[in-house]
């Protein structure tokens, strides 16, 4: 029941970034054959989508972003941790109004 409910939590995430224009765009970076982002790209974009979750780390788009970096660099459990601080941050930005 907890991996259900965050499936639709990350999907709300991922819906919401995807309305703001904010997912990152990974079409161009090169691929692996197996599809996954070749790993010196995604490593590059890890560090510039740290260094934007540093200026802002309150912000849980700049959350979500991070975790899907981690994701794409491979670290799957920081990927994890971090989509769960954005869904937290995300949650209390709406309750604030």
């Amino acid at each position: 029941m907890v991996t259900l409910r965050a499936g639709f939590q990350h999907q709300h995430l991922a819906q919401r970034i995807a309305d703001e224009g904010l997912e990152l765009d990974v079409s161009e970076l090169p691929k692996r054959p197996s599809g996954r982002v070749d790993r010196d790209a995604a490593d590059q974009l890890f560090a510039q989508v740290k260094s934007e979750w540093e200026a802002d780390p309150d912000n849980w788009r700049n959350s979500y972003r991070l975790a899907r970096a981690y994701d794409y660099a491979g670290d799957r459990g920081r990927a994890r941790d971090t989509m769960r601080r954005a869904v937290a941050l995300e949650q209390a930005e709406r309750e604030q109004g």
